[in-house]
């Protein structure tokens, strides 16, 4: 009378662990690169961010800014309007 054994061998539970650990990898690499790249997204939206504030300032020192009177002018300067 021949009996089997079940359940698993020190092969399969190696192989699973390896198994295991390649999924664990590329899961670990995917969520890597998202954090890189979001980073590299946040880093360049406050670049981005600071240059707007730089040309609303300057866009607002130019609409603050008086043309001086023409020789024979008879009313004040005009402003300097931007588009």
């Amino acid at each position: 009378m021949k009996t089997t054994r079940s359940g698993f061998t020190l092969l399969d539970a190696l192989l699973a662990l390896v198994l295991l650990a390649v999924i664990l990898s590329v899961v670990y690499a995917v969520f890597f690169a998202q954090e890189k790249a979001r980073r590299a997204a946040e880093e360049s939206r406050d670049v981005f961010g600071q240059g707007l504030v730089a040309v609303e300032r300057l866009r607002m020192d130019l609409v603050g800014a008086w043309l001086p009177e023409t020789g024979g002018g008879t009313g004040p300067a005009h402003r300097f309007e931007t588009v």
